[in-house]
């Protein structure tokens, strides 16, 4: 409760009864997820999850309908110690109270300026008349002096603030608050490689622009394209990502697994929360036209994963198979360089100068059929070395000859 002052105390997490400051602002770092459980850092208790048979013969299911993928393969993809912060041990769940501070401190990390503004950062029952107020205040100084694009980039920000609450409200309701759900973006490389194959949703305009550039050999760098790219800066995260992702694939191109009801449902909520929703899969027979669609058993199991502008997560909304993230992963992972080191050859049929994205805010083009194997080789390279994930991320090297 509020001290004499009005200050309000902030609870220590890691010392149950204790607090840490008076009015601090809580910035609580979430990581990568364990196996199939849940854990969130910061927090000393732990809930484990009952036993759940019926969750363990979906498991035994799964793993029966998985192509083979070479051990080897598999195994190196354990070397290469794929999202490190995760602990595939031990399966913890934040109860409702630790959620709302996790969204809460996630918020406030977002829009520290809007503390000036007396923002409400609050999740659940946000009441904004002094952020109004205070914001109808620091617009009439804007127009009084001529600011007027001040005033634009205000209104921005309050409007991107609101949109995002929503979106946090949106992961409590759905009880997505779980560090396997809730991923640093810098380890969308680690997820991509099991699932390079995306479908997203699309409105109906978009889906037709979309599906015509399936008819066209060298097409301009579509704007979702760049906005992927984008969330990671390195060229090596630019050049994967449109290796399967040239063109935008919109859901109406899906065609595999059936969607569970849960997920559907899920996909048709999210995509009034977030800016981008994709289907991710590992169906590399159609990865892409300049592939020429190889022959390729495919895969199981997508992911259905969420990006929103200004959130420091991806957030995977949920899996086919509702077992969580790391069930097959390695094999997924494994399969993909199997296609990468069968396929590879076909690198050089690319288109010679595609429009491509290199980071600074348009398509280019690239001299594929020098740039394309080349980088393929330093990929695999680097995944027999042990360090693929940081190679693409621009944070590691091939070692010298």
């Amino acid at each position: 409760m509020p001290s004499k002052d009005g200050n309000v105390p902030v609870s220590d997490m890691r010392r149950v009864g204790g607090l840490r400051a008076m009015s601090a602002e809580q910035h609580i770092e979430i990581e990568v997820l364990p196996a199939y459980g849940e854990i969130v850092p910061g927090f000393a208790g732990s809930l484990m999850r009952p036993a759940d048979p019926e969750r363990d013969l979906r498991l035994q299911a799964l793993f029966a309908k998985m192509k083979n993928v070479p051990e080897a393969l598999v195994l190196k993809v354990a070397e290469n110690d794929p999202l490190p912060t995760a602990n595939r041990d031990e399966n913890r769940v934040p109860t409702p109270e630790e959620a709302l501070v996790i969204l809460r401190a996630m918020l406030i990390s977002m829009f520290p300026a809007l503390g000036e503004f007396q923002a409400n950062f609050d999740i659940l029952n946000a009441n904004d008349e002094q952020l109004d107020a205070a914001v109808q205040e620091v617009m009439a100084g804007y127009c009084e002096m001529g600011m007027n694009d001040m005033v634009v980039a205000l209104e921005k920000d309050i409007a991107s603030f609101r949109s995002m609450r929503g979106t946090l409200k949106f992961l409590l309701e759905k009880d997505l608050v779980r560090s396997q759900t809730i991923i640093p973006l810098e380890n969308l490389v680690d997820l991509f490689l099991a699932c390079p194959v995306w479908y997203t949703y699309t409105e109906a305009d978009e889906t037709r622009t979309a599906s015509e550039t399936w008819q066209n050999n060298d097409p301009l760098v579509p704007d979702r394209v760049m906005f992927i790219c984008d969330l990671i800066k390195s060229e090596r995260w630019y050049d994967l990502f449109q290796l399967w992702n040239r063109r935008i694939r919109p859901l109406a191109m899906y065609k595999g697994e059936q969607i569970p009801p849960a997920i559907m449902r899920m996909i048709r909520g999210a995509r009034e929360h977030f800016d981008m929703v994709v289907i991710a899969t590992c169906y590399h027979d159609v990865a892409g036209k300049e592939w020429v669609n190889p022959e390729w058993q495919r895969g199981i199991d997508p992911y259905v994963l969420g990006f929103k502008k200004g959130l420091p997560y991806f957030v995977i909304l949920g899996r086919y198979s509702d077992t969580g993230l790391f069930p097959l992963f390695d094999q997924l992972v494994g399969d993909t360089m199997q296609f990468l080191i069968q396929n590879k050859a076909s690198l050089v049929r690319w288109t010679e100068q595609p429009y491509w994205y290199r980071g600074n805010g348009n398509g280019t083009s690239i001299f594929a059929r020098n740039v394309l194997p080349g980088f393929v080789e330093g990929l695999l390279r680097a995944f027999q070395d042990g360090n693929v994930f940081d190679w693409v991320r621009g944070k590691a090297e091939l070692p010298q000859n």
